[in-house]
């Protein structure tokens, strides 16, 4: 996970690894391990902490109070285990938190097995947000509900600029219901959807959108693993006739590998 936020810098790196947070920043070592305390973790301007504020009754506050800002922490990462995805409270909590932020930046959540309206309501939250930049949303189940709502916060978002939905199990149906976002957005620079299996028919529909929104700031497009027809690459010749900058990764051409027959 990448934090930012007062004290800290942008490119410190956090990891989260079976409880545990590696965090970098002002008087801290980046190989120092902090533990997460009831699978929640604290970063703080100035350095970390592995205890969370607690109220007049000595009650640990949670990972949603922190990130709202409530009690004066400079909140700049938060972790989740992977029972997290699976109570759905805590997706809506953290929607609702995510659309009143104003300190963080950049925010993962891969590995969270965030599926079902549990994705809906982060995705929500997303739409509503003004400062938020990168948002690693990898290895989760996002699927057909989670695509539709990311569709709909795409439209409305115009500061994110790194998404991350690679390994999200998105069918060919999903990407036609996040091309609609794509086909409004403007601000977003970084679209990772590799490893889904949409197909070539499914990048051929993310690609589509961009051709009818000549104000798009997308740069890097990533398919990786997934295959493309030439329907495609002849598209993508057309769009980059608009949308120059545009880089397109995938994962090969359909024919390219065959053997030729004597």
């Amino acid at each position: 996970m990448i934090c930012s936020g007062a004290g800290v810098s942008a490119a410190a790196p956090v990891s989260l690894r079976r409880r545990r947070c590696l965090c970098g920043g002002a008087g801290v070592s980046a190989a120092a391990p902090v533990s997460l305390y009831r699978r929640r973790c604290l970063c703080s301007g100035t350095g970390v902490s592995s205890r969370l504020p607690v109220d007049d009754r000595g009650r640990a506050h949670g990972t949603t109070d922190i990130i709202s800002g409530e009690h004066g922490d400079a909140c700049v990462g938060c972790g989740f285990d992977a029972n997290a995805g699976k109570r759905l409270w805590k997706w809506a909590s953290l929607g609702d938190c995510l659309s009143e932020n104003t300190g963080l930046r950049r925010l993962s959540l891969a590995w969270n097995s965030i599926r079902g309206r549990g994705a809906v309501l982060l995705a929500r939250g997303l739409g509503a947000n003004i400062f938020l930049r990168a948002l690693d949303l990898s290895f989760n189940g996002f699927g057909m509900e989670g695509s539709a709502a990311l569709g709909e916060a795409l439209k409305d978002n115009n500061t994110l600029e790194d998404l991350n939905i690679s390994n999200n199990r998105l069918p060919p149906a999903a990407a036609l219901l996040l091309a609609a976002g794509l086909a409004v957005n403007k601000t977003l620079k970084s679209l990772n959807m590799g490893r889904n299996p949409i197909h070539s028919a499914g990048c051929y529909a993310v690609l589509k959108s961009l051709q009818g929104n000549p104000r798009s700031g997308l740069e890097t497009l990533g398919f990786a693993h997934i295959v493309v027809n030439q329907d495609f690459e002849d598209l993508y010749a057309t769009v980059k006739e608009i949308l120059p900058a545009l880089v397109v990764n995938h994962g090969g051409k359909t024919g390219t590998f065959r053997i030729k027959q004597k």
